[in-house]
């Protein structure tokens, strides 16, 4: 159907009615949203079914999400893979993939070129970039990873910074 919009009240109820569409389209597959009026999802996104997406959660670009998973409240994940039993809390993903069974957050900020392996944990105030964490790895928070590929397994500690600038070059750090 055709809507005429001429200004910004006028596209905002575009976007509310397309929004509305969108999510009743994904409930009616199998998708629950507690809060349907306050959950964003951009057509194309595809959602699996039996997820549940809590108040707040925006999903954008290109971003697929898992059977079974668990989004929000307040999280937004762009340009993302999540896989199946994925909980994700309050947290910021952008050009990451989420393997099955991870855990993400509270207040966590995953940017591009992040990857957790199947069960990985990143908690609160953990940000990671260009991060791999193997199988079971886990920083519970308070923690910086950046250019770090974290073996299976692996505990990061509260505080832990990888810091691999020289001044000219990055360099990966392996732990």
């Amino acid at each position: 159907e055709a809507r005429m919009v001429n200004d910004r009240a006028e596209l905002a109820q575009a976007e509310a009615a397309l929004r509305d569409r969108i999510n009743l389209g994904l409930m009616r597959e199998g998708v629950s949203m507690l809060d349907p009026e306050r959950t964003y999802i951009d057509a194309g996104v595809e959602v699996g079914p039996d997820v549940v997406l809590l108040p707040g959660t925006m999903l954008q670009g290109r971003t697929v999400i898992g059977a079974g998973s668990t989004i929000g409240p307040d999280t937004r994940i762009v340009d993302s893979v999540v896989g199946e039993r994925v909980t994700i809390a309050n947290s910021v993903v952008r050009e990451s993939e989420i393997g099955d069974e991870c855990s993400v957050g509270p207040f966590a900020h995953l940017r591009a070129g992040t990857q957790l392996l199947r069960g990985a944990k990143i908690g609160d105030f953990v940000e990671t970039k260009n991060a791999v964490l193997g199988e079971g790895a886990k920083a519970n928070h308070l923690a910086y990873l950046g250019d770090v590929t974290i073996g299976a397994g692996a505990n990061i500690g509260a505080g832990t910074i990888t810091a691999n600038y020289d001044g000219k070059h990055k360099h990966v750090t392996v732990i």
